[in-house]
């Protein structure tokens, strides 16, 4: 049972476009909203809104107000600290604090953006360069062009339907307490 879960898990993951909060722009880029400061031009991710606004910066949405990064970066140039992968998508690095306790009471597992990799290492954690073999997101949206777009998506419906085959039967046998 675990194994068919995982399956699961792991091809819902796979034909993700973009992670939990991030926001997708016409050429495939995924974006954070992040916090402006218009007068010193400063950039800050890990930060929540209503702080935000509480020091009287600009909360920034991709693709709903003015954003500095949304749909400026089609051609596989990427802004400073962030690296293009094979598909011309921009990533940026990130600390992660794996299973040690993360900053101001954050739990463990957390992803920090704005440190740099020696902030990231003075607190014990790992900065990983977006195209680290550990970023599940780097490439995750790559497609490679088809010859056959028929077959392409053949093969496409094909393996939804096999997802949503296995899920049922799943389903079924949790229900029936077989697994």
């Amino acid at each position: 049972m675990r194994y068919i879960f995982s399956l699961i898990l792991t091809v819902s993951f796979i034909f993700s476009t973009c992670p939990d909060e991030f926001y997708k722009d016409d050429c495939g880029n995924c974006w954070m909203p992040y916090c402006y400061d218009v007068t010193s031009f400063e950039i800050q991710y890990d930060i929540e809104e209503s702080q935000c606004l509480d020091q009287n910066k600009k909360w920034v949405i991709p693709g709903i107000d003015s954003d500095l990064y949304f749909n400026n970066y089609c051609d596989g140039h990427c802004p400073e600290n962030f690296m293009a992968d094979d598909c011309g998508r921009c990533w940026s690095g990130f600390c992660y604090s794996f299973f040690q306790k993360g900053l101001d009471d954050d739990p463990a597992h957390s992803v920090y953006y704005d440190l740099n990799l020696e902030e990231c290492e003075s607190y014990g954690y790992n900065y990983y360069l977006p195209n680290n073999r550990f970023n599940p997101y780097w490439n995750s949206s790559c497609l490679k062009a088809s010859e056959d777009p028929k077959k392409e998506n053949v093969i496409k419906i094909s393996i939804s339907v096999i997802i949503r085959l296995v899920a049922l039967a799943t389903v079924y046998l949790l229900v029936e307490n077989v697994l």
